[in-house]
This record gives structure tokens, sequence and C-alpha cells, in this order.
């Protein structure tokens, strides 16, 4: 079966369907017993979960806080804090989580 056609696919789409994505990853997180939620940053609902990996967030357009809401994520800030991660070492702790190779750098 062919994936379906994307080609007309905006950049808005592409991140409406991350920031779901987002929601998704955290909800599952914490209905696993792990720790994640959500904080604002100037106006802007910000998704974090912390795996063994490190820590890991997302910044999530605020047209998108009515679904956050009615979500079971509470909104909190991480205990320690924000972390201080970049976009490159995030992904590179989602890559390590998602492989199991979770020795922390940094």
């Amino acid at each position: 079966m062919d994936p379906p056609d994307e080609s007309e696919k905006s950049i808005d789409d592409v991140y409406h369907d991350r920031n779901l994505l987002a929601i998704a990853f955290a909800t599952v997180v914490e209905m696993a017993r792990g720790s994640s939620g959500f904080y604002y940053d100037n106006d802007w609902p910000v998704i974090w979960v912390e795996t063994p990996a490190g820590q890991t967030s997302w910044h999530i357009h605020p047209d998108l806080e009515d679904v956050l809401k009615r979500s079971t994520l509470q909104e909190r800030p991480p205990s320690d804090g924000w972390d201080g991660h970049d976009r490159v070492t995030k992904n590179s702790r989602l890559a390590r989580y998602i492989t199991g190779q979770y020795p922390t750098f940094p």
C-alpha cells in the first residue's frame, strides 16, 4: 500500500502533526508512571518528558491549548526545572531512549 500523498502539506500542517505527537508521547509516558507535564513560556505551552536518557521538551502552538487542557497531562514544570537542552541534545536523547541506550550525554 502506498502512503498518502503529502505533497500539499504545509509547514503549519507538519508542526500541527508534530505538536499532537508530542502531546501523545507525554501522555503515554505519564500513563506508564513516568514523569511529564506542561508549563507556559511566554504564553506558549511547553510539553516536557523525563526519559531515562534525559529531559525532552517541545513548545506547542497555543492553538492546541484546548487539546492539551483536555489531556491527562498536569500543568507543572519539571521538578528540577528546564535543564537547558537544545534541539540537537533533545533529539539525541530521544534516539537513545528509542534504542535503549540510556547513558546520558549531556
